[in-house]
């Protein structure tokens, strides 16, 4: 009998492994238009959701990051190389360092939404434990359909919390309360058809 005892999920390991190539194809072959489309879309949605204040901020914190990042990264094209490798590396930096401010401003969007919804979140979480605890009480069993549906539902929505900050395309900014509302839906469903007794 195989002993699977310290074994790491393998579909964990297989997305990180994803994940990583997926980050080094972009940064080798993502288009600086539509990055730089991607940012401007992004500026102009959390301008209209946020007001111009937030949207000021959030520029000025990007920006300050990205400019200490750049001076470091820049030092990767004094090296004495050919003229064609310089202008592609610092094409790639400009491209990366454009891609951090769109997650910058996706990240900022995902925390303002987060905290509208979070009574939401809270009262889905604590229905779903109060409901188990009455379940507790009563002849009838946990469904594990039911669970493993709520942890399939779980794990999607974090998948796209974390796809929708990473990919680096225009995408509309109601994804974001959609995706943590699918994620106080999945909690409500797991929380309440845990096992009686874990």
């Amino acid at each position: 009998m195989t002993n699977k005892k310290g074994r790491g999920n393998p579909w964990a390991n297989f997305f990180i492994i994803v994940l990583i190539m997926i980050f080094i194809t972009t940064f080798l072959f993502l288009p600086e238009q539509i990055i730089r489309k991607t940012a401007e879309a992004e500026r102009q949605q959390m301008l209209i959701w946020s007001g111009k204040s937030a949207s000021d901020w959030v520029g000025m914190s990007s920006a300050e990051f990205i400019r200490d990042l750049s001076e470091e990264a820049l030092k990767i094209t004094l090296f004495d190389t050919n003229q064609a490798f310089k202008d592609w590396i610092t094409g790639r930096i400009y491209a990366s360092l454009i891609w951090y401010d769109v997650f910058v401003y996706r990240m900022f969007s995902a925390v303002i939404w987060f905290l509208v919804i979070f009574p939401l979140f809270m009262a889905a979480s604590v229905d779903g434990y109060y409901l188990r605890e009455i379940r507790k009480s009563m002849f009838i069993s946990q469904s594990p359909l039911r669970l493993r549906i709520g942890s399939l539902f779980l794990f999607l929505s974090m998948i796209g919390i974390i796809a929708w900050l990473l990919i680096p395309v225009p995408i509309p900014a109601l994804t974001a309360p959609l995706l943590i509302i699918l994620l106080a839906f999945s909690c409500w469903i797991w929380t309440a058809n845990l096992q009686k007794r874990i």
